[in-house]
């Protein structure tokens, strides 16, 4: 009697434990799902640059949203600009561009026109 209470006993508590556990894991990748979806949302709709969702711009802007982060805010024109200036000779800047490493040299990024 007591072999049978011991293996029932301890086939529950694993099975509770098992339970719990696979919860633990279950819930950490829903939450994980829920900040990629967040992430896709925010950089299908919104502007990288400037800050503005994609209903604002589509308003205002009549080429649309695509034109404006592919044309007039193209994410990598800035990345290229950025690199650019790192790259070229400190005497040789312009004052915009020792104006813009002096900001990168502070990590401050108020160069970047948000909201604008």
């Amino acid at each position: 009697m007591r072999f049978f209470f011991d293996n029932i006993f301890f086939i529950l508590v694993m099975n509770i434990m098992i339970n719990i556990v696979s919860g633990i894991i279950i819930n950490n990748f829903g939450s994980l799902r829920d900040e990629l979806n967040e992430y896709t949302e925010d950089l299908e709709n919104i502007c990288f640059i400037c800050g503005f969702d994609k209903e604002f711009i589509e308003k205002s802007n009549q080429k649309g949203f695509e034109y404006h982060i592919k044309t007039e805010h193209y994410l990598w024109n800035y990345l290229f600009y950025i690199a650019y200036i790192k790259d070229k000779d400190s005497t040789e800047l312009s004052g915009i561009q020792s104006y813009v490493m002096e900001k990168l040299e502070n990590e401050d990024i108020s160069w970047f026109p948000t909201n604008k």
